[in-house]
Order: structure tokens, then C-alpha cells, then sequence
């Protein structure tokens, strides 16, 4: 009987605990919902921001050959637009040379259905909605989306339009629709204006083309040399026409150092205009690495223009090799002996004047050199542009030591003139600490 009496005072007791446990759970249950609410909702919000940037990211396009096989497309349609096209022209039964297309028709044939639908356009009406151009024009393709079809592949396109002189004309957007199977195109212009290429809504509707005289299309080929090509050619017209988008291209930490303001920037291209409209690539060198691409540029007068890849036209880039040091740079540096490393620090001072960099050149002078000899850097840049206006490269003779700093003599002669007796000069530099130096020379 004791036993019971016992066994009914622990079972009492196990229920009180019991029932004091689902009251302090039910109350917990009564005071945090609005934090799970919080934590429900933050879940909510990153997966639609998840899903939003996939929006933004999934349907570009990353295959290189589709993106400038549809940048030609737009080139061959702003070309049919020039109402100077040679293509339009012909001898006539006369042998008189003529137009004997009108360039309407061309036009005509490479709009897709869909806008001539719903525009109400015939071949005769077309000119109330479509004005030629007078000159040729080129297209420079900036971004592009990629709308999935069943038999045709339909494209969001922007890119800038440019004269022949690199003058800026106008942003453009279109739809293309390629045909792989007939290899042949058609183009939807949009009228309206946009700030970026994610305002543009549209309707993913199947588009047939058929067979013209002037919308078929030639697949466009990419290697590694035709890529730094096409990067090389996009730099350089983005900063003839639009120096201030050039500038966003740059590398954050890079364009600060080097430039600062992007006021800067643009005066350092005007400044330097006539050197980049003839720009033209010698050499280039691939490198690939975990996070991104590497394409390494150099044009005739051996200035560098580095872009760094992370995917099609997603790039930094720089325009040498001193204003931020590589890794590579800084390790042959460090293990290299004096005459190497004076050598190396003049290859970067006639690297700077090559590329027009003198506001560097001044900064590495010794300071009571400069003063003594220039007093500004704006005479410093009136002096060298007197006195060595060309593009150099280097020829090193004589090295020694006189007491802490070294003297280097070299050869400077005109890149592309082999004839040419060149320009002595004397170096005298001394190393600080790291990679750290400063110079001076002999002034004529």
C-alpha cells in the first residue's frame, strides 16, 4: 500500500511537470510569431531577390559567336538604312552607274512581320515610319538578352551608334530574330527610349521569316585574337565617343590611382585623341585564371590595354602595368640585383611617356630636380612633348655607381623607325625602399 501511495505521488508530479512544460511552450508559441513572421519574410524577400537577379543575369548572352552574329545583323540593317549603300548601286542598261534598288526595299525585307503587323507598313508607306541614313554608321553592341523561341531565337540588343570619325550619334534597342535553320534574320525597331535594357517588356511570340533578298546572315567566328580584337575595337570607340562610359570600364581601384576624377580621364583622352583614333593591335596574349579572363592588348606604339573577363562583356580593364603593380612585377623586382632593377624602373618611366602618362613621369622625379628644372608639372609636360614627342623604345648601355644612386645610360629610339640615330640619355636614379625610386636626367 506504501508503495502505491508513492507510485500516485510520482505520477501526480510527472503530470504538474507536463502540464507546466505546455504552458510555458504554448506562451513561447504566443510571443515569437512575429519573429518567425520576420525570419518567414527575410526568406521571402532573398528568394525574390534571388529570383529577380536571375532575371537580370540568366538571359544574357554568353556564347560569343551568337553575341556578334547578332551584332552584325544590326550592322547589316543600319548599313540597308544608308541610302548611299553600295549595294544600291549598279550600271543601268545604259552603262550609266545608278541606284537601281530602292533602299526601302532592302529596309522592307530585313523588318520582321510582327512590326510590319502591327505598324500597318507597306513598301509604299515605309518611309512614313523608317528615315534613311545619309552616311554609313557603326554599331557598337554594349549588352544583349537572349528570349527563348521554338524554331527562332529572338534578341534584346543595345549598343551605341558612331560615325566613321567615332562621333557619338545616338544609343539604339532592337529586337533580332535569327533562323539557323534558313540562316536568315529579321529586326524589330523600338522607338521609345529607355535608361537600360531591363525596362523593355515584350511578348514571346514565335516569329516566321521567310527567304528575301537581303536578310540572310553569315555566322561570325570567334578565336582568342578575334576576341581581344573585339575588345580592343570596343575600348577604343567607347572612349572617342563616349569618354565618360570608357571611364566606368576601368577598374575602380585603377582609374582612382591613375586618374582620380573622371574629369581627368576625359582630359587625358582629348589630350590624346589623334594617338587613339589610330590605334591599332600588334600583339595580344590570353590568360586564364579561376575567377576570370585575361586578354592582354598591345598596340604599335607597345602601350598595354588589360581586360579582365568575368564574362562576355563583363570586364575591367587597366592601361598599363605600373600604375598598380602585378604580383609577377613585384617578385622578379625583389630577387632581381640593382642593374636589373634600374633597368625595370626605366622601362616603366618610357612606358609612361609612350602612353602619355606624364603627370606619373612627374611624380618619380626627384623632387629638387623637378623644382629646379621645371617648377610645374604643366612644364614638365610643354618640355617633354617638345623634346620627345615620339613613341621609344630602349636601348641600355653603360651602368655604374656614383655614391648612392646609379647612373644608366640609354639609346631612345622611335618605335617603327629603324633608321632612325635616336636620343641618348642619361639616368640617374636612386632605389627606395620596396620598389619604390626616383630619377632625374640629363636635360638638354
Amino acid at each position: 500500500m506504501k508503495k502505491l501511495k508513492i507510485m500516485i505521488i510520482v505520477f501526480i508530479v510527472i503530470i504538474a511537470i507536463m502540464a507546466g512544460f505546455l504552458i510555458v511552450l504554448n506562451r513561447n508559441q504566443e510571443v515569437s510569431p512575429k519573429l518567425d513572421n520576420v525570419v518567414e519574410t527575410q526568406e521571402i524577400m532573398t528568394h525574390a531577390h534571388e529570383i529577380e537577379e536571375e532575371k537580370e543575369t540568366s538571359d544574357k548572352v554568353k556564347d560569343s559567336e551568337r553575341f556578334f552574329t547578332v551584332s552584325a545583323c544590326v550592322s547589316q540593317y543600319l548599313d540597308l538604312l544608308n541610302k548611299n549603300y553600295d549595294i544600291y548601286y549598279g550600271y543601268d542598261d545604259n552603262n550609266h552607274y545608278t541606284q537601281i534598288v530602292d533602299p526601302y526595299e532592302g529596309i522592307f525585307d530585313v523588318l520582321s512581320e510582327k512590326y510590319i503587323k502591327e505598324n500597318n507598313m507597306t513598301k509604299d508607306n515605309l518611309k512614313n515610319h523608317i528615315q534613311l541614313l545619309e552616311n554609313k554608321v557603326v554599331f557598337v553592341p554594349l549588352e544583349m538578352r537572349m528570349i527563348e523561341n521554338t524554331n527562332t531565337e529572338k534578341y534584346l540588343v543595345y549598343g551605341m551608334i558612331q560615325n566613321l570619325d567615332n562621333q557619338y550619334i545616338s544609343d539604339i534597342y532592337l529586337f533580332v530574330n535569327l533562323c539557323e535553320i534558313n540562316g536568315t534574320f529579321s529586326i524589330e525597331p523600338i522607338q521609345n527610349k529607355y535608361n537600360n535594357i531591363y525596362e523593355i517588356d515584350y511578348t514571346n511570340e514565335e516569329e516566321i521569316i521567310k527567304e528575301k533578298d537581303f536578310n540572310d546572315y553569315v555566322p561570325v567566328k570567334i578565336n582568342s585574337e578575334s576576341m581581344c580584337q573585339q575588345y580592343f575595337n570596343l575600348y577604343k570607340s567607347i572612349a572617342l565617343a563616349k569618354p565618360e562610359k570608357a571611364y566606368e570600364f576601368l577598374e575602380k581601384e585603377y582609374r582612382e590611382k591613375r586618374f582620380g576624377e573622371v574629369s581627368s580621364y576625359i582630359r587625358y583622352l582629348k589630350d590624346n585623341q589623334e594617338d587613339l583614333r589610330t590605334l591599332q593591335l600588334t600583339q595580344y596574349l590570353v590568360n586564364g585564371y579561376d575567377e576570370y579572363t585575361e586578354y592582354v592588348c598591345k598596340d604599335k606604339y607597345e602601350n598595354l590595354y588589360i581586360f579582365k573577363e568575368t564574362a562576355l562583356m563583363e570586364f575591367t580593364m587597366e592601361l598599363d602595368t605600373y600604375t598598380i603593380p602585378t604580383e609577377q612585377f613585384k617578385k622578379t623586382y625583389r630577387t632581381a640585383n640593382q642593374q636589373k632593377r634600374v633597368m625595370m624602373n626605366i622601362d616603366k618611366w618610357i612606358q609612361m611617356l609612350n602612353n602619355r602618362d606624364y603627370t606619373s613621369a612627374y611624380k618619380v622625379l626627384n623632387e629638387t630636380f623637378r623644382n629646379n628644372n621645371f617648377g610645374s608639372e604643366e612644364k614638365f609636360v610643354a618640355y617633354m612633348k617638345e623634346k620627345y614627342p615620339l613613341h621609344y623604345k630602349i636601348e641600355f648601355s653603360s651602368f655604374s655607381e656614383e655614391g648612392s644612386a646609379y647612373v644608366q645610360s640609354i639609346k631612345l629610339k622611335e618605335i617603327g623607325s629603324e633608321n632612325a640615330e635616336g636620343k641618348a640619355l642619361d639616368i640617374i636614379m636612386k632605389l627606395k625602399e620596396d620598389i619604390d625610386f626616383e630619377m632625374s636626367f640629363n636635360k638638354e
